[in-house]
């Protein structure tokens, strides 16, 4: 998957086998970094991509509720990476969260199509804002899994903005996603404070508790 947008709007779905080396320090992506044209990811050594199998939307349904962890407790997460961010490595960072957390449901990546480049913010903007009617598709699917499943959502940076948006897709059109979205994490969200203030009430019924995280240290 690249930085390019479907052309049919069409959602890709499919299953990632991610690996989680012993020595893993939590909140950390191990990987050669500078060093990986000298050196090749070691499944023991980096977080990294081991295969990716692409499903039909009801392989996909099949495979998230067989994960979703205890029958009376149902849950899941998904994560929206931020701006500047490849297909591999929102994966990658789904697994060590998935990992990190010790979450007993089905993590799930939604990547939206960011160039994966410092100078393409512009681009990832206008991604992100096309991407939101696709999230929203994919919470239905979720929500519809089972009327008692718990859905967390964590965004990231530009990621705040696709979350948002598709939320209040969903509340325009009547859906209530409060009644399955429980935990929301907006971290570092790039969203600029007055549309956020006029999203806020529209938005304050769509989950059940919130979480906002921002660093003084965030230049961006």
């Amino acid at each position: 998957f690249s930085g390019e947008r479907s052309v049919d709007e069409s959602v890709s779905y499919g299953r990632c086998d991610v690996s989680i080396p012993g020595g893993h320090k939590r909140g950390s992506l191990e990987s050669p970094g500078m060093l990986r044209w000298v050196f090749k990811s070691d499944p023991g050594k980096h977080v990294m991509v081991l295969s990716l199998e692409g499903l039909s939307s009801s392989k996909f349904v099949d495979g998230v509720s067989a994960r979703l962890g205890s029958p009376e407790d149902p849950q899941a997460f998904v994560f929206i990476h931020g701006y500047n961010v490849s297909f591999h490595d929102a994966i990658r960072r789904t697994a060590q969260l998935h990992n990190d957390l010790k979450f007993p449901g089905a993590a799930v990546c939604f990547s939206w199509p960011s160039r994966g480049e410092y100078l393409g913010y512009g681009a990832d903007g206008d991604s992100a804002q096309w991407a939101a009617p696709h999230l929203a598709e994919l919470v239905r699917r979720l929500r519809a899994i089972d009327n008692r499943v718990c859905i967390h959502m964590i965004a990231h940076s530009m990621g705040n903005r696709v979350m948002t948006l598709a939320l209040q897709e969903m509340i325009t059109k009547k859906e209530n996603p409060g009644n399955s979205l429980h935990q929301i994490v907006l971290a570092a969200p790039d969203i600029d404070r007055d549309v956020f203030q006029q999203q806020a009430c529209a938005l304050c019924n769509a989950w059940k508790r919130v979480s906002l995280y921002a660093s003084y240290n965030d230049r961006a």
